[in-house]
């Protein structure tokens, strides 16, 4: 039969139960079926909606435990490099609609370059695109170190130079780290953040 929309808003269609991971397990026997949308459910019962993301987060507070992420929130990326590493990818990093951006960390010994696109790689020098890095959409991002649970900061690279004239390095809150405080001058001219933190151990 053609499908029959019911005066409340529902649809009667005609079709069977089929169980893919079992096809043999029932038969082809066409029967009715009511498909109701969201609105026409509500209006035949009454239902409390509860969201782990605002749920979890008021017991925290209630209970003055730590705040943590929820299911709406992106989560924590280290990207680490011993001898080389080049960054070409998308990360997604800005969570999903009323969730939290995520924490992104790129970490290495070796010196640090942010520079503008198609800069080319250098010998013993981790080189990175401040426009990609942008593009991330990163809550926080974290250069030349990485964090533990509790947000505390190893540094681990000595140098970090930004020459990125015309391609700025954008973001919410940006930590530059390195274990020489000479090249904070120019980072700064360089960056636009509403919280922006050169940071040496």
């Amino acid at each position: 039969m053609d499908s029959l929309v019911k005066p409340g808003g529902a649809v009667l269609a005609s079709g069977y139960r089929f169980n893919s991971l079992n096809p043999t397990a029932g038969g082809q026997v066409y029967s009715l079926f009511e498909i109701a949308p969201q609105n026409v459910i509500r209006v035949r019962s009454e239902y409390a909606d509860y969201s782990a993301q605002t749920h979890i987060r008021s017991e925290q507070q209630r209970l003055s435990l730590p705040i943590t992420r929820g299911p709406l929130d992106a989560g924590y990326t280290l990207l680490s490099a011993q001898q080389s590493m080049q960054l070409a990818g998308a990360v997604s990093a800005a969570g999903a609609a009323g969730g939290r951006g995520g924490r992104v960390d790129i970490s290495s010994p070796l010196d640090i370059l942010i520079t503008t696109p198609g800069a080319p790689a250098q010998s013993g020098k981790l080189v990175l695109d401040a426009a990609l890095l942008s593009a991330w959409n990163a809550e926080s991002l974290l250069i030349g170190g990485e964090r533990d649970s509790t947000g505390r900061v190893t540094v681990r690279t000595t140098n970090l130079t930004l020459d990125n004239a015309g391609t700025p390095l954008t973001g919410a809150d940006i930590v530059l780290a390195a274990t020489r405080p000479s090249h904070w001058l120019p980072i700064l001219s360089s960056l636009k953040s509403a919280h922006r933190t050169p940071r040496m151990p």
